[in-house]
């Protein structure tokens, strides 16, 4: 059971929530997941690898890969207030 890899799906990943969390997983927990990291920026803010673009509005633009995930996790909208 230790050598199974947990294929986590981040929607929203350049928030900065996600990129705190993907930060503490890669620090933490290198060898135990594979994460698929996806937003609607052209880049990933952090440079991470497996970074795909879509718009959460357009279900044609998701990669197949999302579909075989174990965990989605889904962060939108913008933290903090005006």
């Amino acid at each position: 059971m230790d050598n199974i890899k947990i294929k986590i799906a981040i929607l929203g990943s350049n928030s900065f929530i996600a990129r705190n969390m993907i930060h503490y997983i890669n620090h933490f927990y290198q060898n135990r997941f594979d994460l698929l990291l996806y937003d609607y920026q052209d880049v990933h803010f952090d440079g991470a690898d497996n970074y795909h673009t879509f718009n959460l509005m357009d279900y044609t633009s998701f990669s197949k890969d999302i579909y075989d995930c174990d965990l989605i996790y889904l962060f939108s909208g913008k933290t903090g207030t005006r």
